[in-house]
């Protein structure tokens, strides 16, 4: 069974394979012109079903990360993130293909391993959240993978912990790649 997994927001980073093979990856971008209401839920919609197009219900399942809330937000941000959810469980749901979410401490606890980051006293607003990109773009390298954005590295991961649950054997190889220089 294929597995694709998102990292979705304006810029939806997407991977999708089967467990065992190479998957392919890449970025969905919503273009400025339908970044608001209805076109952005359309565009997204729109993009998600042509992807699960060639596929029938028993031959993919979909695996989304949960949006994090920001700790300062407004309506428009909240609609955003969670309308995003609802555009994925929607266009699975309308094909009959299996969708769950992904908390983003699940996958960064099993990927990143020793690139993990550790918080620190005094850390300016933000901080965390690049130096977790930053350790995912790392790791997909580390595993082999040439990525464009952090949303694509964030989904590669995501489809790296889902296929290692389905195939364990490919995740204890694909782990010791992500030691890299944390070996001595």
């Amino acid at each position: 069974m294929h597995i694709l997994t998102l990292d979705a927001a304006t810029s939806t980073g997407w991977t999708l394979g089967v467990p065992g093979k190479k998957p392919k990856h890449g970025t969905f971008v919503i273009p400025p012109t339908m970044r608001h209401g209805g076109r952005f839920a359309y565009a997204h919609i729109n993009w998600l079903d042509k992807m699960l197009e060639p596929f029938g219900r028993d031959d993919v399942r979909v695996v989304y990360e949960k949006s994090i809330l920001p700790a300062d937000t407004n309506i428009d941000m909240l609609l955003k993130l969670y309308g995003l959810a609802t555009c994925i469980q929607y266009t699975c749901f309308a094909r009959g293909v299996p969708c769950k979410p992904i908390d983003a401490a699940t996958w960064r606890s099993s990927m990143l391993g020793p690139y993990a980051p550790v918080r620190r006293k005094g850390m300016k607003k933000g901080e965390m959240r690049r130096l977790y990109k930053e350790a995912a773009i790392k790791v997909a390298g580390l595993l082999g993978y040439v990525v464009q954005t952090d949303d694509e590295a964030e989904s590669i991961l995501i489809w790296e912990h889902e296929a290692a649950l389905e195939n364990p054997r490919w995740g204890a190889a694909r782990a010791l790649a992500t030691l890299g220089d944390k070996v001595a």
